[in-house]
């Protein structure tokens, strides 16, 4: 490298060397012997995550599908971010890896893998989805689903719901 180096410099060209010591980029300008140190900005985890989650949302919408890919939500973060979901969760959980991040979240996002050489698939764990909530609402009075919702303040009102699901069923 040291030759091509040198033979760029008599060519008139500009040679920079990069190097990289733990998360500080450093740029050095051979002519000048100016050296540039760029730190990327990772953002906290509680951005991240947020970050994370609106990709995925973008992406189901996009897809039409609740299951995305952990590849497309890497290469789609790195195109919108400039930063590798591996940089961010190393930072914050030294040692593991991007797939982990969603594995420490199960409050967040629920992951599928058919076996360990597959693609791992994300979705975002919500509770009260509004096409369920439409589809129940559209079913008749008499069915499970007027009993699924009703106002349960008190352990007996639990029991007595219930038992209504298992005389329906």
């Amino acid at each position: 490298m040291t030759n091509l180096c040198n033979h760029l410099q008599q060519n008139g060209l500009t040679v920079y060397r990069v190097s990289k010591q733990g998360e500080t980029l450093s740029v050095l300008n051979n002519n000048t012997g100016k050296i540039i140190n760029i730190i990327p900005n990772i953002p906290s985890l509680e951005k991240f995550i947020k970050q994370l989650k609106k990709i995925i949302k973008a992406e189901q919408k996009r897809t039409n599908s609740y299951w995305i890919q952990l590849a497309q939500i890497s290469q789609t973060f790195k195109n919108h971010y400039q930063i590798s979901i591996s940089e961010v969760v190393s930072k914050h959980f030294p040692g593991k890896r991007a797939r982990d991040i969603f594995i420490h979240y199960p409050n967040e996002f629920v992951i599928h893998q058919i076996d360990e050489k597959s693609e791992l698939y994300v979705a975002l764990f919500e509770i009260g989805d509004s096409q369920e909530l439409d589809s129940m609402e559209t079913m008749p009075e008499n069915s499970v689903s007027s009993c699924l919702v009703p106002n349960i303040k008190s352990k007996t009102d639990l029991e007595e719901a219930l038992k209504q699901i298992i005389r329906i069923m």
